[in-house]
């Protein structure tokens, strides 16, 4: 096969994050199958990292390469590790043909990924500056050696006028605004120009934005009501301009403007000149004498009496306002307990000076925090405390807010009565509530379960059982009962079984009247078995192994393999064969047969010219030979691969010989014992299952023992088994079709 030419970088693009690398090259004449990437940080040492398969087989532009207007082919490879951020890296590509001969490798190229993103930013605004930080980049392991500095970007907001609609939720929750502008990558800023709170983050579903996980707490209102026209809904206009670079973990911006919305963009820069993604930061540069202290719903407070939302539900359902006082700060009386009152203003690091009753002197101050918020304590007397808040600036008293206007907090012993009274209420209704869900079997309490559905499904907790696993099981056991099919419930009891215990592996359903329908295939083959004479054993060791089929046409062409886990540790000796069918491929010439220990590691051990293969054990594996890692051809693997259950004759399986039977086994992880807890409880639920007209039996199946739990308790140690021949007849399968 000819090497590709003129290998080139031809654009590296920052992609969620990640560095696209678009790499060009002129390819081979003749026929290609596809291209193998590899990689290194030295130019040196080059490992496989990539494939693609050629545009001729017209696969998916995903796994495939393209062509361009002038001639050339592009394979894009995009790193799926943050270990590669920021990094010098060597490339090259080797192609394949159809039948998988490589090429010798192409040039080297080299490229720097893109940096890694800053993290942990914060932006706090205290009227004079504007303080960004984040976290410093990780520079071990060679990451980010080609870091230069932190560019710092400032971009604007544009309001979005147009219609914005908003949606509903399952649960009645209205937080899904819909606008055409919501485009997928977008920075949304909203604020709810009233409660004074706010959401921030990209739209990742076209034409709509959930603000659920949006909302920036420490700037918001609790309350989760959004009414539309609150709203003034902002997006970044894209207009960035660089305002500073710093090789620190923090910058100081002091050239905004009082007024404006701005967003601040971090990210690191390489000396390649490219940027990681950008971490965002919004901030309003809210005048200062334009500010005013406010002072938020009852409902944000840390007092209980005042958080406690069923009191305020009790004041709205008072009738006469003119002997109830329903304003939003008539509040339940204490007379030991200062509670505590939030607030807010906009701006860092502020002082806000809080006057009593139309003072003029100040009665204490307190102070904003990073995010503008405020709070103070205050034990109020009985009656009526009118409030007024003004903010100044810590630094010189330069700046001042506006005089908010006077907030009226009145006490009230009868709102002490419902507050408690609220809470009562509250209490029950959570109560009523846990008991609806005591209702269901997957979601009620642990102490009602026990109490409630443990004695109908006769299933009880072990002291080492987790509590949630157990619930779990409970529930699909409860659940099994439901149904009519008692395979339908089998399968769900063992899902839920294996589910919750650790030693088990998987398990399998044996229904004879299945496995034993006669479907003569037209074609017999020559056993195997013990020469007495020679002494030569055939037959598959008892384990488990990992089958896997690849379609091959004359001219070598191969594709990547179909797989099939058959599970041996259910044969009762050492000894027995393994017949394999999937369906024919159309135009696949014949079949390369591989076997291992799990789908990752398979190995070559024969050709097929049929769409079956019997394995009798003589054949050893070729480690040196794997299967493909890409299909290169214009056929398909193998599918709907299967195997023919084979018994051998002995007392042990000919039990089965009768369509009334099934066989149940277990596999178990390795030779870890299932607990005897576990198997009591498998025989228990089975007797209760099974239709009584049907006989069956339960296998535990470990590497190195075979367990008979049902009927009888048998255990069959295995370490030291007796020879036994294998034998297969292939006209015992259910709707085969062999081509040869």
């Amino acid at each position: 096969m000819d090497p590709i030419t003129s290998l080139t970088v031809d654009s590296i693009e920052l992609i969620d994050g990640f560095t696209t690398v678009d790499f060009s090259f002129i390819k081979p004449a003749g026929t290609t199958g596809g291209y193998y990437l590899y990689i290194s940080s030295t130019g040196t040492d080059f490992t496989y990292i990539d494939n693609k398969v050629d545009s001729s087989h017209y696969r998916d532009i995903s796994i495939s390469t393209y062509n361009d207007y002038y001639g050339y082919t592009h394979f894009l490879y995009t790193t799926t590790s943050t270990g590669l951020q920021g990094k010098f890296l060597y490339f090259y590509i080797t192609a394949l043909s159809p039948s998988l001969e490589e090429s010798t490798s192409s040039g080297i190229v080299t490229t720097t990924t893109h940096p890694q993103q800053p993290e942990n930013e914060l932006g706090i605004y205290d009227a004079y500056d504007v303080t960004l930080s984040w976290d410093a980049i990780d520079f071990t392991n060679g990451r980010n050696l080609a870091f230069n500095n932190y560019n710092i970007y400032r971009s604007g907001v544009s309001e979005l006028l147009n219609v914005t609609t908003i949606g509903t939720e399952d649960d009645g929750t209205q937080n899904i605004l819909y606008n055409t502008y919501f485009t997928v990558g977008t920075v949304v800023w909203i604020f709810d120009i009233f409660k004074r709170s706010q959401w921030f983050g990209e739209v990742i579903t076209e034409g709509e934005l959930d603000l659920t996980d949006l909302k920036r707490t420490e700037y918001s209102d609790v309350s989760d009501t959004i009414i539309l026209d609150n709203l003034r809904i902002f997006i970044d206009n894209g207009v960035n301009t660089l305002i500073g670079t710093t090789t620190s973990t923090g910058y100081i911006d002091t050239s905004f403007t009082f007024g404006n919305y701005y967003l601040y963009k971090i990210t690191s820069y390489a000396s390649n000149s490219v940027n990681s993604a950008y971490s965002v930061v919004p901030i309003f540069a809210c005048t200062p004498s334009y500010a005013y202290p406010y002072l938020r719903s009852a409902y944000n407070s840390d007092t209980t009496l005042l958080s406690n939302e069923e009191w305020v539900e009790i004041k709205k359902t008072l009738i006469d306002k003119n002997y109830y006082d329903k304003t939003a700060y008539a509040i339940p009386y204490s007379a030991t307990e200062s509670f505590n009152i939030k607030g807010y203003l906009g701006i860092s690091n502020f002082y806000v000076d809080v006057f009593l009753n139309g003072s003029e002197n100040v009665e204490f101050t307190t102070s904003t925090g990073n995010y503008g918020e405020f709070e103070f304590y205050y034990l109020f007397p009985k009656g009526e405390t009118t409030f007024t808040f003004q903010a100044r600036d810590k630094a010189t008293n330069t700046y001042f807010s506006r005089i908010s206007g006077s907030t009226s907090i009145r006490t009230l012993y009868i709102y002490t009565f419902f507050s408690i009274l609220g809470q009562q209420f509250k209490e029950f209704y959570d109560e009523m509530a846990l008991q609806k869900q005591d209702i269901s079997v997957e979601l009620s309490r642990y102490a009602s379960f026990t109490e409630r559905y443990q004695p109908l499904i006769e299933l009880y907790k072990i002291a080492e059982e987790d509590d949630a696993l157990f619930k779990t099981l409970s529930y699909e056991v409860f659940k099994m009962f439901e149904y009519v099919a008692y395979d339908e419930s089998l399968n769900i009891f063992l899902d839920a079984l294996s589910a919750e215990e650790d030693n088990i592996d998987h398990y399998k359903i044996y229904y004879n009247n299945r496995l034993y329908r006669t479907a003569r295939t037209g074609l017999t083959f020559t056993p195997r078995f013990i020469d007495r004479y020679s002494e030569v054993q055939t037959g598959v060791f008892r384990g488990k192994y990992y089958y896997g089929i690849t379609s091959c046409t004359s001219t070598g062409e191969e594709t990547t393999v179909g797989t099939l886990l058959v599970d041996d540790r259910y044969w009762p000796v050492y000894r027995k064969n393994n017949i394999i069918f999937w369906d024919h491929v159309s135009g696949a010439n014949y079949y390369k047969i591989y076997k291992g220990t799990s789908e990752d590691e398979l190995y070559y051990m024969d050709n097929s010219l049929t769409n079956v293969f019997v394995d009798i054990g003589i054949d050893s594996a070729n480690t040196s030979i794997t299967p493909p890692i890409a299909n290169f051809t214009d056929y398909d693997p193998p599918t709907n691969i299967r195997h023919y259950i084979d018994w051998d004759y002995a007392n042990f399986t000919m039990f089965f010989h009768n369509p009334n039977y099934l066989q149940i086994v277990i596999f178990a992880v390795g030779d870890n014992v299932i607990p005897e807890y576990q198997l009591d409880r498998i025989t228990f639920f089975l007797d209760k299952l099974v239709p009584p007209e049907l006989k069956y039996m339960i296998v535990i199946a470990y590497d190195s023992s075979l367990q008979v739990i049902y009927p009888g308790d048998l255990t069959i140690d295995l370490s030291s088994p007796p020879a036994a021949t294998a034998r297969y007849d292939i006209s015992y399968y259910d709707g085969t079709e062999v081509y040869g």
